[in-house]
């Protein structure tokens, strides 16, 4: 692997070096290419992007409960907290192809949905994932690698099918938490219902001081999320007593963290304060609440951000705080993107696409190839390179240490 700044798992060809070091970030002003938004107000979606990998995908749910920690979001007694986790994982079996609704449960989500999102496409209800429900794991490899995957604020795991999906195809096994309370309502298994109005919705009286508070303080609840869903991930490889498809078949030394905005926050913390992780990938997830660590991480680590706010929100001072955590990070802005760039509602809202800086479909295969050949190199799998010369034109790297050591002034590097 080169050393050379903002490159590292995108290095393996020398032609896909030549591309990606003509986009590297200096500390002068760049200007990354976005189409009108308008290019894509006329089209309808009513289907994800198909997975890319060599196989299909099959899911399964779960109603887990951490008995050993209070539920301190809950505004009534609750005993333990109660998590819903989708795992979406590589199958070779297309029987019954039974495909999973893109939202579980809809009928009981349905009321908190509206308020959450008033514009909701009418298509949703029977909007299809490609993922089998139930289906046996792939036999193709003995083992697989482990990702657990966190959503952004006020976000559910289902709004990251597509990326989910992607990454099940390659080979991953990933499990989606549902951050009760985080999100614009939970339907579990057990008969509970989290609405809306009971989570994100509660908090719109805070102030902006408030909701930074509440919101660290949330990250660390995530975190101990992602720790319990390892936990019990772990014991579906080892538990005879627990029929699932998983065990004896998890690769329990490849596990990684991965998430998006708030979510992103939180994998990267889970990556750094916890031995069993990896690997750590964020999906635009800057952490501005980011403490200053007493040595970094050898760790790999990839952080993704979007064009639209670019390197204009990284100081010189967060700058240094995350080469002081991690001894390598990879960092890329993704061109033509914005913040939910890295969900699925531009994929699945026409009124989203028609406000996305760029077409939301070629933004899904970038962000998703990047992040499935990261993972690929990190874990040491020897698979074809995903990236080619029309995803690195997408792909600018970011030299933190430019950044770092820049002198104090006026930042001239925010995005037009």
């Amino acid at each position: 692997m080169l050393n050379t700044p903002g490159i590292g798992f995108l290095s393996a060809n020398p032609l896909l070096i030549a591309l990606l070091i003509g986009f590297t970030l200096s500390t002068a002003a760049v200007e990354y290419s976005q189409e009108t938004p308008a290019s894509n107000a006329s089209r309808d979606v009513a289907e994800l992007p198909r997975p890319t990998g060599p196989h299909l995908v099959g899911t399964v749910l779960y109603d887990w409960t951490d008995d050993s920690r209070e539920e301190q979001w809950s505004s009534g007694p609750q005993k333990g907290r109660e998590l819903m986790v989708q795992i979406w994982y590589p199958t070779d079996s297309s029987q019954a192809r039974k495909y999973e609704p893109y939202v579980p449960d809809f009928d009981r989500l349905k009321s908190s949905l509206i308020q959450y999102w008033p514009e909701m496409p009418s298509f949703v209800p029977s909007l299809k994932t490609h993922a089998i429900l139930g289906a046996p794991l792939s036999v193709a490899r003995e083992r697989y690698p482990v990702l657990i995957f966190s959503h952004g604020m006020n976000s559910a795991r289902f709004f990251y099918t597509s990326l989910l999906e992607e990454l099940a195809s390659h080979g991953y096994i990933v499990a989606a938490i549902d951050h009760t309370f985080w999100g614009p309502g939970v339907a579990f298994s057990s008969g509970r219902m989290v609405p809306f109005e009971d989570g994100m919705d509660a908090r719109d009286n805070l102030t902006s001081d408030e909701y930074d508070q509440m919101m660290w303080a949330g990250v660390s609840v995530m975190v101990a999320d992602e720790v319990f869903v390892e936990k019990r991930i772990a014991q579906l490889d080892s538990d005879p007593s627990v029929p699932n498809p998983f065990r004896h078949r998890l690769d329990l030394s490849r596990v990684g963290a991965i998430g998006h905005s708030m979510g992103g926050q939180a994998a990267t913390r889970a990556c750094l304060e916890y031995a069993v992780f990896k690997v750590c990938a964020c999906l635009d997830g800057l952490n501005p609440f980011f403490y200053l660590r007493p040595k970094p991480s050898k760790k790999p680590f990839l952080l993704l951000m979007n064009s639209t706010w670019g390197t204009s929100i990284i100081s010189q001072s967060l700058a240094k705080r995350y080469l002081a955590a991690w001894v390598a990070p990879e960092v890329f802005v993704i061109r033509g993107t914005k913040h939910n760039s890295f969900d699925d509602l531009p994929l699945v809202d026409p009124e989203e696409r028609a406000k996305a800086p760029s077409d939301p479909t070629r933004a899904h295969s970038v962000i998703a190839a990047v992040t499935v050949e990261f993972f690929d190199d990190s874990f040491g799998f020897t698979a074809v390179t995903r990236s080619n010369s029309n995803t690195l034109q997408d792909v600018v790297a970011v030299d933190l240490r430019q950044i770092a050591d820049k002198a104090p002034g006026p930042r001239s590097d925010t995005p037009k």
